[in-house]
């Protein structure tokens, strides 16, 4: 009888102790994101781990408030309808002949439902921070601290020409291998600095008891000065990865920024833009180059899409226009002149989230993508007006922030595939949590 009264009391702990322990992983996983996919990687299976022993013992205790209490996450339906896209996509082309069903239909659909496994952060996040809202507020400053350290390095990567990595990239790559996965993941930061910079939510910032021995160090994002220098850095690293999809982005985030806040906004963006832009095309060499190469007329970005952009719609696409040719399936191109050597062995992706996603999961799948960007957007803005009328200023920091990384992914998306890339999903969607 006693031992059962020990493990009634015991019970209650470890599940505290579960709790307490994926609040310290979130705040990891925040700090791992501009350092190392692997290192986030890592992090995440740790989190999953300790959700999963919660979830189990809290079933087997009845504990409502993990089991029954939870509400789902407010992007689950249209999340899932993609899912079902992308499942559909593989079923459909488990035969020999794009748009048909083979015996490995079943096989096909769980490889295309588990290369969604990028996605799942969001699910994670959502559950620990809708028990602990103060929380998130700590893993931003985390963050945030960590990706201006990042945008920084990157900034002394490209004017120093310093490159650690197999390949001298023209641009800066902050921690990560890739200016294309170091520029996605800084579209999303800037915009999260800028957002919390001008709704005055970053003074609400640190909060959290459970990290009350760096508690000085957090702080000091509270400070006006210091929160300026961090959201400065963070387009830094924007700016210094050098891919102009990705500045494209930026340019239209900050003014889906200014104009949810207010359109009288728009015209100063425009113009602090311009003017900054005027400013780094006099004393970076980087913005000269990279603009002259689009205008050059042998600018091999663009004669890759060109190529890449046209075989898809003319060739594949129309061999099955209402499932793609299958998720997993996207054509490799070899083109030589634009593999980067040591890095890449052909093209397999379609440059594009729209051309990539059309051409692997139909005008179904499309369909399904545009709606979860029309979802996103609606819901920060609903969240943005609650949070206006609650004066909850780190809340509506966080929903402009949000409004604006999806506009700005949405625009590189046009030119780039950055929906398929790990580090930006494990980024974009752990962050999106907080919708």
């Amino acid at each position: 009888m006693s031992s059962q009264i020990n493990a009634a009391h015991k019970s209650p702990t470890i599940l505290s102790f579960l709790r307490r322990a994926q609040e310290f992983a979130v705040l990891a996983y925040a700090i791992s994101l501009p350092i190392s996919l692997t290192l986030t990687w890592i992090v995440f299976i740790v989190g999953l781990i300790l959700w999963s022993l919660e979830l189990l013992l809290s079933f087997v205790l009845k504990d409502l408030s993990t089991v029954g209490g939870a509400k789902l996450p407010s992007l689950t339906i249209p999340m899932l309808l993609f899912a079902v896209a992308v499942v559909l996509s593989c079923v459909f082309n488990s035969g020999e002949n794009p748009g048909s069903i083979g015996g490995s239909a079943l096989k096909d659909g769980w490889a295309g439902l588990y290369s969604l496994k990028n996605i799942l952060p969001y699910f994670w996040a959502s559950h620990v921070f809708g028990r602990n809202k103060d929380l998130a507020k700590s893993a931003l400053a985390f963050l945030l601290w960590t990706s201006s350290i990042a945008g920084l390095y990157a900034a002394f990567q490209q004017i120093f020409d310093f490159h650690p990595g197999t390949f001298r990239y023209l641009q800066g790559t902050g921690f990560h291998g890739h200016p294309m996965a170091f520029a996605g993941q800084m579209q999303i930061f800037s915009l999260f600095a800028l957002g919390l910079l001008l709704s005055g939510g970053y003074k609400k910032i640190a909060v959290l008891p459970a990290v009350r021995q760096l508690r000085p160090f957090l702080q000091l994002t509270k400070k006006t000065p210091v929160f300026i220098a961090l959201a400065i850095c963070n387009f830094a690293g924007l700016f210094f990865a050098g891919e102009r999809s990705a500045w494209l982005g930026g340019f239209v985030g900050v003014l889906a920024l200014a104009g949810a806040l207010s359109w009288q906004l728009i015209i100063p963006a425009i113009a602090l833009m311009a003017l900054g832009g005027a400013v780094a095309w006099f004393a970076f060499p980087l913005l000269r180059t990279r603009i002259g190469q689009l205008f050059s007329g042998h600018d091999v970005s663009i004669s890759a899409r060109l190529v890449i952009w046209n075989a898809c719609l003319k060739d594949h696409y129309p061999n099955s226009p209402c499932f793609g040719v299958g998720w997993l399936k996207f054509p490799h191109f070899d083109i030589k002149e634009a593999i980067v050597p040591g890095v890449s062995k052909d093209l397999n992706h379609g440059h594009s989230n729209y051309v990539h996603i059309l051409t692997t999961t139909g005008i179904v799948g499309l369909l399904a993508y545009i709606n979860l960007l029309i979802w996103i957007a609606f819901g920060a803005l609903n969240k943005l007006r609650n949070a206006l009328a609650g004066k909850d200023r780190f809340c509506a920091g966080v929903a402009i922030a949000i409004f604006a990384s999806n506009v700005a992914m949405a625009s590189s998306g046009v030119f780039e595939f950055n929906f398929g890339t790990a580090q930006v999903r494990l980024a974009q969607w752990f962050l999106f949590s907080l919708l």
